[in-house]
């Protein structure tokens, strides 16, 4: 386990959800992330075995930082598009949850070395017919912990992923050059 975990492991928030029968814990998908270091936070997550919840808990710290004592929002955003992402491919790991529509909206600043709690869960039943099978509508939710129980809201976020078979191709260095090129074209006009 990474080493921020020492901090979460003790919390007795873990402890309850190791005990909570409605709840399993999950191992995350694999990520492909350029940095995975940067999402290393120790966090731990369970499903509701309903599949309708899942619950982290993970810390952050000054490593996070964004100013002075407060975590950077980017790293929260990647943490909400992150836990969302696992969320929509629970069922299956051989589908990619790409990432279609996410907002975040930062409710408090959120202190480094804090203990966290994401609650992802589904905002639109699904598959909501035929055609939309492969989106998966997620709403996220992250407090930090202070004590043992009080819960102070930091983020809330909404999102739309879309499970795809394989990963879309993407252009070549030359066209997407050519592309951008053309974007600073003057036309005449």
């Amino acid at each position: 386990k990474a080493p921020l975990s020492i901090q979460s492991e003790k919390h007795s928030f873990v402890k309850r959800m190791e005990s909570e029968p409605r709840f399993e814990e999950i191992t995350a998908f694999p990520r492909r992330l350029a940095t995975p270091a940067l999402l290393d936070v120790g966090r731990r997550t369970w499903i509701e075995r309903t599949g309708k919840t899942a619950i982290s808990i993970f810390c952050l710290d000054s490593s996070h930082t964004g100013y002075a004592g407060l975590v950077h929002g980017g790293i929260l955003a990647a943490l909400v598009d992150d836990g969302c992402a696992e969320y929509s491919n629970r069922g299956t790991l051989t589908l990619y949850p790409l990432t279609k529509y996410l907002s975040v909206e930062f409710e408090k600043p959120s202190p480094t070395g804090g203990v966290f709690i994401a609650k992802v869960s589904t905002s639109r039943p699904f598959p909501l017919n035929n055609s939309d099978s492969r989106k998966v509508w997620v709403k996220c939710e992250i407090s930090v912990l202070r004590g043992e129980d009080k819960m102070i809201p930091v983020v809330k976020a909404s999102a739309l992923f879309i499970l795809c078979k394989t990963l879309p191709q993407l252009p070549s260095y030359n066209e997407a050059s050519n592309s951008i090129e053309d974007i600073f074209t003057y036309r005449g006009g």
